[in-house]
C-alpha cells in the first residue's frame, strides 16, 4: 500500500501560516498558500515499517514540493508541505517551527524585470532554493582514512565557513554548554584520541 497522507488541522496550518508569516514575510506578502500534509509509514507483512518520506535512501522529517501550474489552475495551492507524522508527534513546538521553516525556506519567488513573475493564473511563480550545505558521509571511511577522506575535509571546510552557528559543541564555542553541547563535545575529543592514537 505504501505511504499514506492525511491533512493537517485548521490549528495546524494556522501553525504554519504564523511561521511563513514570521520568518518568510515575502512569501506570505505575496499571498503564496502551502499546504500542509502528514505522511504516515507502514509496516509490512514481514513486520518491516518503512518510512512514509524517504530521500537517498534516508528517511526525511519533511519534504516542500512546488505544485504544478496545472495543479494550481485546478485549485491546489502553490506548494505542498508532507511531514512525518511521527516525528511531529515527538518533536516540540520550536522543532517543529524550524522544521516548517527549513521547508518554506527553500521556496523562493521568481523575479523578473517588473518584480515577482506571475502565471497564467495569476499565482506568484516560484522556485527551489538548494541547501547551503548538502554532505553524504560514511563513519567509516572517516575512521578509516582520517584527514585524507572526503567526509572529514567537508566537515572541515564546514566548521571553518559556518563555525559556531553549526558547530556550537566546538573548543571555542562563546556560549556556556549546555548538557547536550558537552555530551558532544565529550564524544567528539575521545573520537579525535582515539584517531590519534590509531595514526
Amino acid at each position: 500500500m505504501g505511504a499514506t497522507f492525511e491533512k493537517a488541522t485548521e490549528d495546524e496550518v494556522d501553525f504554519l501560516q504564523e511561521v511563513m508569516v514570521e520568518f518568510e514575510p515575502d512569501l506570505a506578502a505575496k499571498r503564496v498558500t502551502v499546504a500542509f500534509l502528514f505522511a504516515r509509514g507502514e509496516t509490512t507483512d514481514a513486520g518491516h515499517y518503512k518510512p512514509p518520506l524517504v530521500k537517498k535512501g534516508v528517511r526525511a522529517i519533511a519534504d516542500v514540493k512546488i505544485n504544478s501550474y496545472a495543479d494550481r489552475v485546478e485549485g491546489k495551492s502553490d506548494a505542498t508541505i508532507r511531514y512525518d507524522v511521527e516525528q511531529w508527534d515527538q518533536h516540540s513546538d520550536a522543532v517543529r517551527r524550524a522544521v516548517l521553516h527549513h521547508e518554506l525556506h527553500h521556496l523562493m519567488l521568481q523575479m523578473g524585470e517588473y518584480g515577482v513573475k506571475t502565471d497564467d493564473a495569476g499565482r506568484p511563480m516560484l522556485k527551489m532554493r538548494p541547501h547551503d550545505f548538502e554532505v553524504g558521509w560514511f563513519k567509516d571511511i572517516a575512521a578509516i582514512h582520517g584527514h585524507n577522506a572526503v567526509e572529514t575535509h567537508q566537515a572541515g571546510l564546514l566548521l571553518d565557513d559556518a563555525g559556531q552557528m553549526l558547530w556550537p559543541w566546538a573548543p571555542d564555542a562563546p556560549k556556556p554548554l549546555d548538557a547536550f553541547d558537552k555530551s558532544i563535545r565529550s564524544r567528539a575529543s575521545r573520537a579525535a584520541a582515539a584517531s590519534a592514537s590509531a595514526n
